[in-house]
């Protein structure tokens, strides 16, 4: 829905949460045929909306949109009590009947990412940083964090090894 995408802090990561889940359930479902893992997203996706706590109307609608999209989920499996909440929770029309819901790739995009740092393969520290910082200042912001700066000291850094989006590596000698 349109009005979400302009949702912030905790409901924001819930929406990345709620869209992320799905989108394993329907790999897992249309694609790998892999049902446990299907019923594991829907019991994460479960666990995301039990903990979080609305605090304003945008909150609650993407709340309702978590409640939907995990009923949708549960609909294959368990459609007679997906269908009796759906008719509870004020839903139109039979559950069976509703589309599949799709993914909203803007949800799944991150603004800042958690990378860990390692000195000569160890896990040292961990940093955040832009989803789209480039690998320049990346590696900056490594090289200055103080838990690394720790493990580096008067050593002579031979290497900077970024993997994209996944973890930095500093080799000292």
């Amino acid at each position: 829905p349109a009005k979400l995408k302009k949702v912030e802090g905790t409901a924001k990561e819930l929406r990345r949460e709620i869209h992320t889940c799905l989108s394993a359930y329907l790999r897992d479902m249309e694609e790998r045929y892999q049902f446990n893992t299907a019923i594991a997203q829907a019991m994460k996706l479960l666990g995301h909306l039990m903990d979080f706590k609305p605090s304003d109307e945008k909150d609650m609608g993407v709340l309702k949109e978590g409640v939907k999209i995990l009923l949708l989920m549960l609909a294959p499996i368990t459609p007679h009590i997906c269908e009796e909440l759906w008719h509870r929770l004020g839903f139109e029309g039979l559950i069976v009947e509703a589309p599949v819901p799709e993914v909203d790739q803007n949800a799944l995009l991150r603004e800042k990412i958690e990378l860990p740092v390692q000195v000569n393969g160890k896990l040292r520290s961990r940093i955040v940083v832009d989803a789209e910082a480039g690998e320049e200042q990346v590696k900056e912001t490594a090289l200055s964090d103080e838990k690394v700066r720790k493990h580096i000291n008067g050593k002579q850094v031979r290497k900077v090894i970024y993997i994209k989006g996944k973890l930095v590596n500093i080799v000292v000698g």
